[in-house]
């Protein structure tokens, strides 16, 4: 090895080394420090293109599970009024079946009960409201939930009324007041909460397609937000490790530096 003094190499191999160890060294410090592997974007350009339509995919399908639980509410709350409506229709069944041996004044009050009862299908129908609709009068035809990424992944709600005159209910106080009409308030009746039966199977029906969209999305959102961890996520274990052989490379790196900056004295032992 030739002694110089106006270029020393071994110092520069040093110094380039050391400044690569701490290059290394720092990286390892900020991913740690934001806990994101991608802090580099000029080296990562590819994977950054990737993550942000990851991350705008996720944000869609985020927004539409939020659409899809909205409509497993609407169906929900429909669906729990419609219970109370068969609870009054069944009330109103049982009081069709009184004793035969009651006096007038007793049948008088059933029939005034029916008559609340009627006006209480009514109240629940226009007391059912969700996020501004009224769900039993006949408002929600054809409401669209965006169930996907794509415009035309919708599910759409219709629920059909259900007032007393919708399902029938109208005709019973008349079949009260005519005489000889015995037997045909029991059958308005009964085809009344065969009505309301009706809807809620559709209701049940369309709630079914919502939770199993909304648990489809809950998957796929999910599997992106996994996909797009293994691309920006630093694996700690991993960086740790690789901090410490940067740490250890640095001081050894240092050391011979100054190994390398003593080097030159040996001219002078020649001199001598």
């Amino acid at each position: 090895m030739a002694f110089s003094v106006e270029t020393h190499v071994a110092a520069l191999f040093a110094q380039r080394q050391m400044g690569r160890s701490s290059s290394s060294l720092g990286h390892s410090f900020r991913r740690l420090a934001t806990g994101l592997r991608m802090e580099d974007f000029p080296e990562d350009g590819e994977e950054v293109s990737i993550e942000t339509g990851s991350e705008v995919r996720t944000r869609v399908l985020n927004q539409a599970i939020r659409s899809a639980n909205d409509g497993i509410s609407l169906a929900q709350v429909a669906e729990r009024a419609l219970e109370r409506t068969m609870g009054v229709l069944g009330r109103i069944q049982q009081l069709l079946k009184p004793d035969p041996d009651s006096p007038p004044v007793e049948q008088e009050e059933m029939a005034r009960e029916i008559s609340r009862l009627v006006l209480e299908v009514d109240r629940i129908a226009q007391g059912t409201v969700f996020d501004g609709m009224s769900l039993l009068t006949g408002s929600v035809q054809g409401q669209g939930y965006q169930v996907g990424v794509g415009s035309s992944q919708t599910l759409t709600i219709t629920i059909e009324p259900a007032g007393a005159e919708a399902i029938g209910l109208g005709r019973l106080e008349e079949g009260l007041e005519k005489e000889g009409s015995e037997g045909v308030p029991e059958v308005v009746v009964n085809e009344a909460m065969a009505s309301v039966s009706g809807i809620r199977a559709t209701l049940e029906e369309v709630l079914d397609r919502f939770e199993a969209a909304a648990g489809n999305l809950n998957t796929l959102s999910e599997n992106m937000e996994a996909s797009r961890s293994r691309i920006i996520d630093v694996d700690v274990a991993e960086e740790t490790s690789a901090m410490a052989r940067d740490a250890i490379l640095l001081q050894a790196d240092r050391a011979v530096l100054a190994q390398a900056n003593h080097h030159p004295q040996l001219v002078l032992t020649l001199l001598d």
